[in-house]
């Protein structure tokens, strides 16, 4: 706010890794009576070794999946009507044939690192499409976007293999947050449930992965953490 000079911008800290820090976020918007036009879960991150958190679910899984769980569902009542939800995933999602890995705890043991950001990235895209129908009602967008790699410095002493695959996705920063804001504004993004790539245009996902069940399951799980 002081480098803005605007009063109207200002920062809550909140550690999303812990369902408890969002639900005291919750509270302070509720004491601010704080609306919300958009949602956009965009943190994330991986965490190595694997380790808890002190909730006992893996950080790299709580900061990827979790968070959007449940700052989703606790700051619903923050959303207007005619509000967006989007929900980021990171390239993991591009091998979208890849099947729908839900853990068998919150703590995903026996998993190793890779599989627990798959999990937490086909998670969300899972969750998002839960969500659609209900949220449709409340008259609320939920979508996911895939941005692919962003053109930062990040990977600039990567191997040569690294920076060819870097070049696949590399989009400018600006093109991709641009991107973002039309895909959490724009009234002409009226579908719901779409994952939407780098270009912008909606993917359709395997139907015999993202499934009816596999839904209800996620949920099942997702109260637990």
């Amino acid at each position: 706010m002081r480098r803005s000079n605007n009063p109207l911008i200002w920062a809550e800290l909140c550690d999303l890794t812990l369902h408890s820090d969002i639900k005291a976020l919750h509270e302070r918007l509720i004491d601010q009576n704080i609306r919300l036009d958009a949602l956009i879960n965009a943190a994330g991150g991986v965490t190595l070794p694997q380790t808890p958190t002190a909730e006992g679910v893996n950080t790299s899984y709580a900061l990827n999946y979790a968070a959007t769980y449940w700052l989703t569902t606790e700051l619903h009542d923050r959303l207007r009507k005619g509000a967006r939800v989007l929900n980021v995933l990171g390239l993991a999602l591009v091998a979208k044939n890849q099947p729908v890995l839900i853990p068998d705890d919150p703590s995903c043991a026996g998993l190793n690192g890779s599989q627990v950001i798959d999990a937490a990235f086909s998670n969300k895209m899972l969750f998002t499409q839960a969500l659609a129908g209900r949220y449709k009602r409340d008259g609320i967008t939920i979508n996911c976007f895939n941005p692919g790699l962003i053109r930062t410095g990040m990977g600039a002493d990567a191997s040569a293999m690294a920076k060819t695959l870097r070049g696949l996705y590399n989009v400018p920063a600006k093109s991709e947050s641009k991107l973002v804001a039309k895909l959490a504004l724009d009234p002409r993004y009226t579908q719901t449930g779409i994952l939407y790539n780098v270009w912008g245009h909606p993917v359709k996902m395997p139907e015999a992965h993202y499934t009816v069940q596999k839904r209800r399951d996620l949920l099942a799980f997702s109260e637990t953490l």
